[in-house]
């Protein structure tokens, strides 16, 4: 019972750790005017944002 609880907890920091890289990248993001990245560094960190969304939700559904 309490190795379930441990395995438990940490998914949900693992999930917050996520969600905060999200929240700082989509400000960054967000925040960022057409000068701030080129191209090629605006989709890369385009990308990296929705790879950690679908982390994100992939932890979400192992918890279900």
């Amino acid at each position: 019972m309490m190795k379930a609880h441990e395995k438990l907890c940490d998914a949900l920091d693992k999930m917050e750790e996520i969600r905060l890289k999200i929240k700082l990248l989509s400000v960054l993001l967000s925040s960022a005017d057409k000068e701030s990245f080129d191209d090629e560094t605006f989709l890369a960190l385009s990308s990296y944002l929705l790879e950690l969304e679908n982390e994100l939700l992939k932890s979400a559904e192992a918890l279900e």
